[in-house]
């Protein structure tokens, strides 16, 4: 096993501003106060009426509308894709606390290249359970870049990572079985569970302190700081394509393709007689589930945002059987689906959600 020539590199080359960023939420499933309008019109598909409405607010300091209108700016929603417009509006807003953009923050950092400023904002990220992050602070604490070499917790947050469904993630962590011992890769595994448990209970806190008007915790401000080049990364590995470790996000997961089925022979002898038969009972609706388990799908200052999501999110399979749960808190109203009997039920639907670009939160 070779240790000292370990490197796995990043191929950013190609890689689109949106594809290093969490998939497009519902605008208004993370607002919180001072956005009525805004949400409004964004849950309208009105985006150029939310950004009109977000400006003004941006401009006092209001942090969620500098998040919504940087989401305006990095996805082109109302306004043309401007990334550095995105990044400028990210950066304010987490410096006032506001998690989601500094996880955003610390994306399009490391896309231009400032990794030194980008990766205390990834490492926070991380540990809040964002993919994305994992895959990348636990490349730099592979291969030591910027940070102490640490390859018990970068092989468990890459498991983390590949978990989550980031092929990216799965390729890197390949490689990385070709270097890590044995044992120190039982033990990433053994803390990537404590690692996920610990980014559970953090939101949790982050959704309840939403819930109740209380920062979580401000995001203190990075400076810059010169450091020297990393040395580039080799050619070639023993084992294995660097490049395709790398975070080629825009690469398209693997279908399969079904195989069209042959025409029908003609027939020449004579049609067999129709037999009627019996009708059929119908197909019993899904029953309720009633576990204590749930799932967060928003929080909002406008109470009919949640019923215009969970109108859009209860035909989704991963919901089938769960109940819609409204509870209302401090001037918010939180949209969950309950009746999961286990915390991995929960978790299991919620993977589904985030799949296919709603975030969530398993509450119970």
């Amino acid at each position: 096993m070779k240790r000292s020539t370990a490197w796995i590199a990043l191929a950013l080359v190609g890689v689109s501003a949106s594809a290093l960023s969490a998939p497009l939420f519902a605008q208004d499933a993370v607002i919180t106060s001072g956005n009525g309008a805004g949400v409004e019109a964004a849950a309208r598909g009105d985006f150029e009426t939310a950004v009109q409405a977000w400006r003004p607010l941006a401009a006092a300091g209001d942090a969620d509308a500098q998040y919504n209108l940087a989401q305006a700016y990095k996805f082109g929603r109302g306004v043309d894709t401007d990334l550095a417009e995105a990044e400028r509006l990210y950066g304010l807003a987490a410096r006032q606390g506001h998690w989601r953009a500094a996880d955003n923050y610390g994306l399009l950092l490391f896309h231009r290249g400032a990794k030194a400023e980008a990766l205390p904002f990834l490492e926070q990220a991380a540990l809040r359970g964002d993919a994305r992050a994992q895959y990348l602070y636990g490349l730099s604490l592979f291969n030591g870049e910027l940070v102490e070499k640490d390859w018990v917790r970068g092989y468990a947050l890459m498991t983390l990572a590949q978990n989550a469904g980031l092929d990216q993630a799965t390729r890197a962590r390949a490689q990385m079985d070709q270097y890590i011992p044995l044992e120190q890769r039982r033990r990433g595994v053994a803390l990537s569970t404590e690692l996920a448990a610990d980014a559970e209970a953090r939101r949790q806190q982050l959704a309840d302190a939403a819930d109740y008007g209380v920062a979580p915790g401000q995001v203190a401000a990075v400076t810059p700081t010169p450091v020297p080049a990393p040395a580039p990364a080799p050619t070639k590995l023993p084992r294995g394509n660097p490049a395709q470790a790398g975070a080629d996000y825009t690469l398209p997961s693997a279908t399969q393709q079904a195989e069209a089925s042959p025409p029908p022979a003609v027939r020449t002898d004579p049609a067999p007689r129709t037999v009627t038969a019996p009708p059929r009972e119908p197909a019993p609706a899904q029953a309720a589930m009633t576990g204590p388990w749930k799932i967060q799908l928003g929080a909002f200052s406008i109470a009919s945002g949640a019923d215009r999501l969970w109108d859009r999110l209860s035909g989704n399979p991963a919901l089938a059987g769960a109940q819609k749960v409204v509870e209302r808190a401090g001037g918010l109203t939180r949209l969950k689906a309950g009746g999961f009997a286990s915390r991995s039920a929960a978790q299991a639907a919620c993977n589904s959600l985030r799949a296919s670009g709603q975030d969530c939160l398993v509450t119970r």
